[in-house]
């Protein structure tokens, strides 16, 4: 791919990184290194980009150098006995989970909406857990909860987040009337 052909593939990259994002994590869910793989997988990408052919299905291909990604963190961790959701079942919920880059786009849109429905209290912890990397038991010393309440905590917020998203979605019965998360 020369110089010109350059900013296609740019595109196709950048419209596809909610995708690839959520194919990852749905691969790797509350893996330490997940995020990592992502940006491998891009670096990987974009070593590969010559490879790629403009008109043929970017997405398919991105998941394909995405799944030797995972594949390569999953080997490390099962080498330092991280328990790991089974690699089968992760390929399974991750095939049910990967939603078109429009269905996307609107399901992040519902969430950050639904988010900014949360209590402050709410919205930090939600933060932390998944833009941290501080563990959770130091984020409740820190503000003097129990890991245990941090966890039940969070449990009714992705129940309250999930309803909600539901809910904005459209996506049937038991959402909230009025569509907030809290």
């Amino acid at each position: 791919m020369d110089l010109q052909d350059q900013g296609p593939f740019v595109s196709l990259l950048i419209e596809h990184q909610p995708t690839l994002r959520a194919y990852i994590l749905s691969q790797l869910p509350g893996v330490p290194g997940a995020l990592d793989v992502v940006q491998q997988t891009n670096l990987v990408l974009w070593e590969k980009r010559d490879s790629f052919q403009l008109g043929t299905n970017f997405r398919a291909w991105m998941y394909a150098v995405a799944r030797f990604e995972i594949l390569a963190l999953r080997k490390k961790l099962a080498q330092r006995h991280v328990p790991l959701l089974d690699k089968d079942l992760a390929e399974l919920l991750a095939d049910d989970c990967s939603p078109e880059p429009v269905e996307l786009e609107a399901r992040i849109a519902a969430l950050e909406y639904c988010l900014t429905k949360l209590s402050a209290k709410d919205r930090r912890l939600v933060e932390q857990r998944y833009s941290s990397s501080e563990p959770l038991t130091t984020y409740a010393a820190a503000i003097g909860e129990s890991a245990g309440a941090m966890r039940v905590t969070l449990h009714r917020i992705r129940a309250a987040l999930r309803q909600c998203i539901t809910f904005r979605l459209g996506l049937g019965p038991g959402a909230e009337a009025e569509g907030g998360a809290s």
